[in-house]
């Protein structure tokens, strides 16, 4: 399989491939998928690949009321912007593995994605993309009228401002300002819009103590944040 002519991020799923390819060929198929998951990890973050990874990475989905329904966990975030999952066995990857791969888009905004199956006798991949109903809901969940959200952060700050203190977390924020925009569930990354837009609206409230809410000190600094 070709990889496709401007697809998002094309020389980091040609590195994975790569990596998956050299793994492929030291050890064949036959073995467990925890072999095949230990042995990409180490060849991804070494050279000449030398890309950064996260396993076992997290996508929660929460519904409405904020409370967590389900943790996704795809077996890698590559560079934060691919997602992989590996499998193990005989058989050509097959339809429900392509949809267990849909489930992790419709939980994030991740934009690609690799299916890799190590247990041929020939490597055997497929590169995924978010179907249009998954991009459509994205559109509406990421459209949220700015005004909607500062009014939700003003009314939060204040009111923590009045009581002293409050049980919330920066995640909570989150949860909380997506929730009044009626979004059923958000994920936060590096290069989230919204949570940009957050950082902006904070920004613009400095004479209000974020401490009680539980921001930590340097929060900005934080891999939460960057």
């Amino acid at each position: 399989m070709s990889l496709v002519k401007d697809a998002p991020h094309n020389e980091i799923t040609y590195n994975v491939i790569g990596a998956a390819m050299a793994v492929h060929n030291e050890l064949g198929p036959g073995h467990r998928e925890e072999v095949y998951h230990n042995a990409l990890a180490l060849k991804m973050i070494q050279e000449p690949f030398s890309l950064a990874i996260e396993s076992e990475y997290q996508l929660p989905v929460y519904n409405s009321d904020g409370n967590l329904l389900y943790v996704y966990r795809p077996d890698f975030s590559v560079e934060n912007t691919v997602l992989v999952e590996i499998k193990a066995h005989h058989q050509p990857l097959n339809t429900d593995e392509v949809a267990q791969v849909l489930d992790y888009f419709a939980a994030s905004d991740f934009q690609v994605a690799l299916l890799i199956n190590f247990g041929r006798p020939r490597l055997d991949w497929q590169r995924l993309f978010p179907p249009e109903y998954i991009q459509a809901r994205r559109k509406r969940r990421m459209q949220p009228k700015e005004s909607s959200a500062q009014m939700v952060l003003e009314r939060m700050l204040t009111h923590i401002r009045l009581s002293g203190s409050h049980p919330l977390t920066p995640k909570k924020i989150i949860q909380i300002a997506v929730m009044n925009d009626r979004l059923s569930s958000f994920y936060i990354f590096p290069a989230n819009r919204r949570k940009i837009s957050i950082q902006q609206l904070i920004a613009a409230y400095l004479v209000i103590p974020l401490g009680p809410v539980g921001f930590p000190e340097n929060w900005q600094d934080t891999p939460l944040w960057k």
